[in-house]
């Protein structure tokens, strides 16, 4: 199965590299008929064509039309106006009461702080 898969895949690929070998090919054995007949520059031998226009023309016709997209149309600007705004500054702290303490105020308040903390972290009593 998967051979044939491989199969179908590589002749899908190869396909339009066949047809365009096949028509260099047609032109190769019948080159004195698209010289002849074929050629649209019998007129001017100088350019020596030698139906080389028609095969270029016939190679030419198995690819495919490319369109380029046409660019969408842009609005007309008129005028331009640039805001700006100013953003608060996040990383600064403001206090919300402002007190000035004394050095002795901090040390009694740390103390006392220090205290509450020694009685709420005591050891519960063993009981036995």
């Amino acid at each position: 199965m998967q051979k044939l898969a491989a199969g179908i895949l590589l002749f899908t690929l190869l396909l339009p590299f066949g047809i365009k070998l096949s028509i260099v090919a047609n032109y190769a054995m019948n080159l004195h008929y698209y010289q002849t007949v074929l050629c649209e520059n019998k007129d001017k031998p100088e350019l020596k064509c030698n139906g080389k226009c028609h095969l270029k023309k016939e190679l030419t016709a198995l690819e495919p039309k490319q369109e380029t997209p046409a660019a969408p149309a842009l609005p007309a600007i008129s005028s331009l106006s640039i805001e700006v705004f100013e953003l608060p500054n996040l990383l600064e702290v403001t206090p919300l009461i402002s007190t000035a303490l004394t050095p002795e105020e901090l040390t009694y308040s740390s103390k006392t702080l220090l205290g509450f903390i020694a009685e709420q972290n005591e050891p519960p009593e063993l009981i036995a």
